[in-house]
């Protein structure tokens, strides 16, 4: 209520001034006219009204330059107002936004497969090798997780070929063999690396990182969303 009463009353009182200044004037030359026993000229007369005048202007260049401060200080805090709005407003957007990738993490999370271990060992003996040396090996895994699409085996081991015994739709609760294949004893290669690229149920790319103990026998798989990480180049001999 302050800010809308006190121009009013500073106009007021602008008023009251100017009314007083006038009836001081006016009290003042009928006392000067009273008095004096000659006619008071037209200059006398301009030179009275222009000092009283003047007084008016005064007062109300003053009322005029508190009116200026009031206006610009209201100005300022509807200012600082509007910037609070706009910066609550793009603190909402930014809650918003990163709620929205929260859900799709959790979402891009949910649709994952989990591929288990179901046992592995080796499948193929080498006919030229007087002892009975596997040179393949296979690993079964059951997916435990979202159901995917299998899409391609990816060697990650030199010297060893991949293949996945049926690709394409992998549901829940399905079991699938990767066989891994070498032209010598499979054994000495150490751990069998590969990708599994598979496509969720929304038709994105992702992969599964699959690591192969062949002295265990164990099997790792971890499944990630994205392309999977592009091999390191090899050295180029000088």
């Amino acid at each position: 209520m302050r800010e809308y009463l006190w121009p009013e009353s500073l106009d007021s009182r602008g008023w009251r001034l100017t009314g007083a200044v006038t009836a001081v004037g006016i009290v003042f030359a009928i006392i000067v006219l009273g008095q004096s026993t000659a006619p008071a000229s037209l200059g006398d007369w301009g030179d009275y009204l222009g000092g009283i005048f003047a007084a008016f202007g005064f007062i109300w260049l003053i009322v005029a330059h508190v009116h200026g401060q009031r206006q610009i200080r209201d100005g300022q805090k509807d200012l600082e107002n509007q910037m609070a709005l706009t910066q609550e407003v793009v603190a909402s957007l930014s809650r918003l936004a990163m709620s929205a990738q929260l859900q799709d993490a959790v979402r891009m999370v949910e649709l994952l497969p989990v591929f288990t271990d179901s046992g592995s060992g080796g499948t193929a003996i080498n006919p030229h090798s007087v002892m009975s040396i596997p040179v393949s090996w296979h690993a079964r895994l059951e997916n435990q997780g979202e159901g995917v699409t299998l899409v391609e085996a990816i060697s990650r081991t030199e010297g060893v070929t991949v293949t996945v015994d049926r690709l394409g739709a992998c549901p829940k609760g399905k079991m699938f063999v990767v066989n891994f294949a070498s032209k010598g004893p499979i054994k000495k290669l150490g751990n069998l690396r590969c990708y599994l690229r598979f496509e969720d149920q929304l038709q994105r790319g992702g992969y599964a990182d699959m690591t192969v103990d062949t002295n265990t026998p164990h099997t790792e798989v971890s499944c990630h969303m994205g392309e999977p990480p592009a091999p390191p180049e090899s050295p180029i001999a000088g």
